[in-house]
């Protein structure tokens, strides 16, 4: 996939009907999902083989900067952000950070934009509520999202998004997310709604 987009890049930069755009996002992650397979050692320490919870409440913040080819197919760098979300369990409720790096690659057809993306990096911080320790995992992300341009510089955008993290560990406790010792899959599948300034 990364020699296909490289080759997309090249081919919309030197196009002589090629136009650059960056457009600052904002976005509110209403609804997802989460799911914890523990391996064997981590359902021996938690008496279960999985927790799953509800992640809920994210503002999703951050830009694109992209190319617009003559047939009105685009390919853009991302970066976003979240912060202020939640994920609650049958037992406790955890807060969430993430921050993401990746590319997407759409078209726009009339006032109507749909996307693919593909984060290369997607780290999630996650902190227990009442406690000090804090949890950090990287994995990567798919995303399809659609929007539809309301005004000049205005468009309205619904993202959904699958993330798998395969990798990381508590900061303050080795047993909770050390990969792959304690955990075998951690995943996050969450839909957002925004607004988009494209310029």
């Amino acid at each position: 996939m990364k020699y296909v987009l490289a080759t997309l890049v090249t081919l919309i930069a030197v196009s002589a009907n090629a136009m650059i755009w960056f457009e600052p996002m904002v976005s509110y992650e209403a609804s997802g999902t989460t799911a914890v397979d523990f391996t064997t050692a981590g359902k021996a320490l938690k008496g279960v083989s999985s927790d799953n919870g509800t992640s809920m409440g994210a503002i999703n913040y951050g830009a694109r900067l992209g190319w617009l080819g003559k047939n009105q197919v685009w390919f853009a760098g991302e970066y976003m952000a979240a912060s202020g979300g939640k994920i609650k369990y049958n037992t406790r409720e955890d807060e969430f950070e993430r921050e993401s790096i990746g590319a997407d690659l759409g078209v726009w057809l009339d006032r109507w934009n749909l996307w693919v993306g593909y984060n290369f990096t997607d780290k999630l911080k996650v902190t227990p509520l009442n406690a000090t320790q804090k949890d950090e995992i990287t994995g990567t992300a798919i995303r399809v999202g659609i929007g539809y341009i309301l005004a000049r510089h205005l468009a309205f955008n619904v993202e959904g998004a699958y993330r798998t993290y395969n990798e990381g560990k508590s900061v303050n406790d080795t047993t909770l997310n050390d990969f792959p010792t304690y955990i075998d899959k951690f995943t996050q599948t969450t839909v957002s709604a925004g607004f988009s300034f494209p310029f």
